[in-house]
């Protein structure tokens, strides 16, 4: 049995409804898949609401994935393309994993699945929402039976698009985000799933509430964070003071030796460790440091965890 943490849906919805309501604003939808009102707006963070959303799941149940063993399921998948290539782009999806691929082609490919329950799979969403040169890919759903996991609904979307297209946001509420090869500088988010970052040229934030975060071969970062998971990431560079903090788990950094900053970590109960990095550690009674300055001091760069451990390499070691 697969246990997971199942929210009240009426809470989780009622904050969900609050934030869209201060936060969206873009213009209607120009294209949709599925049945429902029309979604008409643009997510600009998620990061105000994550904490909320943590707090309704700790009021929650314990679950069962997938919900009724002996309940009928059914699969759909389809695809769409998109032939006018916009020059940013961002995806969000309330009900499943996303997965965004940058590939050399000239247009954008979309490939959804939908799973559940037949009689109530059309309840899953799916909208391209345009404002001037920026695409929106929004997955959702109205049914609460999702939230509940009664139902098992799932909505997965993979993106495939040309490099040339500035990845701007990935955000998801249940499900795991994956990013490959993407041009910009993209922020990626979840609630309660694994954020995976990995060949991106530019600069990367991210931030989950549950689950492990892994960002390598990047061009730089910017901030991460997690409440509950590990941090494993490869930091060549940064363009502004960074913190990576982790509050349950270890978190592993491989470091430019000649990054321009000033670097300190601290762990409440952990160890850590250092290798081949000009950085001083002090062994505390509970816990322990690590300080120094790399290539310049232009910024800082703030490592901590309150629970685990910290490793500090260099990442040309």
């Amino acid at each position: 049995m697969n246990a997971v943490v199942c929210v009240h849906s009426d809470l989780l919805r009622e904050h969900i409804s609050v934030y869209r309501h201060r936060e969206f604003g873009i213009p209607a939808e120009d294209d949709k898949v599925g049945t429902g009102e029309p979604v008409g707006m643009v997510r600009h963070t998620r990061r105000a609401v994550l904490g909320s959303l943590a707090a309704v799941g700790l009021a929650g149940c314990a679950g069962r994935l997938g919900g009724d063993g002996d309940a009928e399921r059914t699969t759909e998948t389809s695809e769409r393309t998109l032939s006018t290539v916009p020059e940013t782009l961002s995806v969000m999806n309330d009900v499943g994993p996303v997965s965004v691929t940058g590939e050399e082609r000239s247009d954008i490919q979309i490939e959804l699945t939908r799973r559940g329950d037949p009689t109530r799979i059309e309840r899953l969403n799916f909208s391209v929402q345009r404002d001037g040169s920026s695409v929106s890919l929004v997955g959702e759903t109205d049914d609460e039976g999702l939230i509940q996991n009664d139902a098992g609904l799932l909505l997965a979307i993979t993106v495939r698009l040309p490099t040339s297209v500035a990845v701007e946001r990935v955000e998801t509420v249940v499900g795991d985000v994956t990013v490959t090869g993407v041009g910009g500088s993209p922020t990626v988010e979840s609630t309660t799933s694994e954020l995976t970052v990995r060949s991106v040229d530019g600069f990367v934030s991210a931030q989950t509430t549950t689950g492990d975060v892994t960002i390598r071969d990047v061009g730089g970062v910017d901030s991460v964070a997690a409440t509950g998971g590990n941090l494993a990431l490869d930091v060549p560079s940064l363009r502004s003071d960074s913190s990576v903090a982790a509050t349950a788990g270890d978190v592993e950094l491989a470091v430019a030796p000649e990054l321009d900053a000033t670097v300190s970590a601290d762990t409440d109960t952990g160890d850590v460790t250092v290798t081949e990095l000009p950085l001083t550690v002090t062994e505390e009674t509970v816990g322990a440091e690590a300080s120094g300055t790399l290539g310049g001091d232009d910024y800082r760069l703030e490592v901590e965890t309150n629970a685990g451990a910290i490793e500090l390499r260099s990442l040309s070691g």
